[in-house]
């Protein structure tokens, strides 16, 4: 997560505060069917099922 927070360019401080953001985005994303599921796991990892 710390890695796409530093590469994805976001100018979000806070890990926690992206973490939320991300979540919300993917959410959107299911929700327009664009992925099937997104989901981040133990280890901080997104795991994603594209449509």
């Amino acid at each position: 997560m710390a890695s796409l927070h530093q590469y994805s360019g976001s100018e979000t401080k806070l890990l926690k505060q992206f973490r939320y953001k991300l979540r919300e985005a993917l959410g959107l994303l299911v929700e327009r069917g664009f992925l099937v599921a997104a989901t981040i796991n133990e280890a901080d990892l997104v795991v994603v099922e594209r449509a």
